[in-house]
C-alpha cells in the first residue's frame, strides 16, 4: 500500500510539474524529498520534518509519505506560502532526544518535485518547539502594487498595463514591527529575470514606498512581476514577503476596445450619487471621443479625450461623468446611449445603455 501511495504521489508531481511554476501564486502540490540519515545512538525514522513553517510536514520512515527508512516526502503547498522558483525556502526538523537537523535551505527548480538531498542527524540540531519558533518570526509585511492609478488586484482574471507602466509600491507591516531599512532587502523582477532598478521613496519605521521605471517597453503578453519584501529583524527573526502581480500587455492591432463597455452605478441618479463612472479597456493609446445620447437620440454630452488622459490609455480606462449635460443642466430620467469611439477615423468602437433615474 506504501508503495501504491508513493507511486501515485511520484505521478501526481510529474503531471503538476508539466504546467507554468507561475500560473498559480499558490502552488497546490509541490513535492519535496529526501533522506535523513541515523546519528550514533538516534534514528530519524519517526521523527517530523517541515519545508517553511509549521504547516507543512512529514513523518520520517515507514509510517510517512515515502513508506521508506529514513526518506520523506513534504507536499510544500500546504505551507500556504508563495511558492517562486529560485528562492530558498528552510528545512528542518523538530529536535527529539537532543538531535535533529537543519534548519537548511532548499532551494525550488519550479518542476513540481526536487531532491532536497540527504542530510544527517545531529547533536544539538532541529527546532525544539515548532509552534515557538514559527510565532518568533515577524509577520510578513503586506504590499500594495499600483500600476499608474490602478491597484493591482490579484483576483482579476485579465490586468492590462501598458508597455511601459509607472509602477508603485506600498509596503507596510503592523507596528511595533519595522520594516528592513536596507534598499537590498527590496527586489522587483519581471518573468523571474535579474532584479530591476528601483527608487525608494521613503522608509519610515513600518511603511516603505518604491518606485518603478521600466528602462525597456514590455512586450505584448502575459508577464508575472515578483516583489520582494522583508521586516527589520528587530523584534523576532526577520520575515520576508513575496507578492506575485501577473499582468498582460495588449498585443496591438487597430484600436478596439477588449472588454465590455459599461456605466456604473446604472441606473443613475444625479441628485443622489456624485457621478457615473464610464469603464472600458482599449488594446493601444488612442485619441477617444465619448458621446452620450438622450432618449431622443440627442447629443447631450461629449468628452473628447487626448493620449496620455484618463480613458485614452492601453488599459483599463475610468471615465467619470457627473450628471451635467454640455449646456450645464442635470440630465432628466430616461434610458440613454453611451458610444465610445476612435477620434481619428470616427469608428464607433463600443456602446452600452445607461438608465437615469431621479
Amino acid at each position: 500500500m506504501k508503495k501504491l501511495i508513493l507511486s501515485l504521489l511520484l505521478i501526481l508531481a510529474f503531471i503538476t510539474a508539466g504546467r507554468s511554476f507561475s500560473e498559480n501564486i499558490f502552488y497546490p502540490v509541490y513535492w519535496i524529498t529526501g533522506r535523513v540519515e541515523d546519528a550514533a545512538g538516534a534514528s530519524a525514522d519517526g521523527m517530523t520534518i517541515y519545508f517553511a513553517n509549521s504547516e507543512a510536514w512529514d513523518v520520517i520512515g515507514v509510517n510517512g509519505n515515502s513508506g521508506k527508512p529514513n526518506h520523506f516526502i513534504i507536499n510544500a503547498g500546504r505551507a500556504r506560502v508563495p511558492l517562486v522558483k529560485g528562492l530558498k525556502y528552510s528545512i528542518f526538523t523538530e529536535k527529539l532526544n537532543n538531535h535533529g537537523f537543519g534548519p537548511f535551505e532548499v532551494t525550488l527548480s519550479g518542476l513540481g518535485l526536487d531532491e532536497a538531498g540527504i542530510f544527517m542527524l545531529k547533536a544539538g540540531a532541529g527546532v525544539a518547539e515548532v509552534a515557538k519558533a514559527a510565532a518568533g518570526v515577524e509577520p510578513n509585511p503586506a504590499m500594495r502594487i499600483w500600476f499608474g492609478n490602478r491597484l493591482y488586484q490579484p483576483t482579476s482574471k485579465e490586468f492590462y498595463v501598458p508597455q511601459k507602466p509607472k509602477i508603485r509600491v506600498e509596503v507596510e507591516i503592523p507596528k511595533p514591527y519595522t520594516l528592513a531599512s536596507v534598499p537590498s532587502s527590496y527586489k522587483i523582477s519581471i518573468d523571474q529575470g535579474a532584479p530591476m532598478n528601483f527608487e525608494v521613496i521613503e522608509v519610515k519605521e513600518n511603511k516603505a514606498v518604491l518606485e518603478i521605471e521600466l528602462e525597456e517597453e514590455l512586450s505584448p503578453g502575459e508577464h508575472i512581476l515578483t516583489f520582494q519584501a522583508k521586516s527589520s529583524g528587530a523584534q523576532a527573526a526577520a520575515a520576508a514577503a513575496t507578492q506575485l502581480a501577473k499582468v498582460i500587455v495588449s498585443e496591438g492591432g487597430p484600436l478596439s476596445v477588449r472588454d465590455q463597455l459599461i456605466a456604473f452605478p446604472n441606473p443613475f441618479d444625479p441628485s443622489r450619487d456624485h457621478y457615473v463612472t464610464i469603464q472600458y479597456t482599449l488594446n493601444v493609446e488612442a485619441n477617444v471621443d465619448i458621446y452620450i445620447f438622450s432618449p431622443s437620440a440627442e447629443i447631450v454630452k461629449k468628452f473628447i479625450i487626448r493620449k496620455g488622459e484618463e480613458g485614452s490609455k492601453a488599459e483599463l480606462n475610468k471615465v467619470q461623468w457627473d450628471g451635467v449635460t454640455d449646456r450645464g443642466v442635470k440630465i432628466a430620467s430616461g434610458a440613454y446611449v453611451v458610444n465610445v469611439v476612435d477620434h481619428d477615423t470616427g469608428k464607433p468602437l463600443a456602446k452600452t445603455s445607461l438608465f437615469v433615474h431621479r
